[in-house]
């Protein structure tokens, strides 16, 4: 814990999706944020990127762990590569 919010150190605790390629379809506990897809009901019933430490951590992060206390699995897809333009 660092101010209040789980920093682990890349690599300990944690796992990318670029190591499952031989995967459609992996379920996840954290989410990054390059590209989420969300379904708008559940922004409705209140899942927000949180600002706030909750359950120790925020953003993307505090979403996950927001949804799963939702009752809501979150799913990551190793086959779909975000490319980001250069600028």
């Amino acid at each position: 814990m660092i101010d209040g919010l789980y920093q682990p150190p890349k690599g300990v605790g944690r796992r990318y999706l670029n190591e499952f390629t031989d995967y459609d379809l992996i379920r996840v506990n954290a989410v990054g944020g390059t590209a989420l897809l969300i379904d708008a009901n559940l922004h409705r019933e209140g899942l927000i990127f949180p600002a706030f430490s909750y359950r120790g951590y925020i953003e993307t992060e505090g979403l996950a762990a927001m949804a799963q206390d939702m009752g809501v699995e979150c799913w990551g897809l190793p086959q779909i590569r975000i490319i980001h333009a250069d600028a």
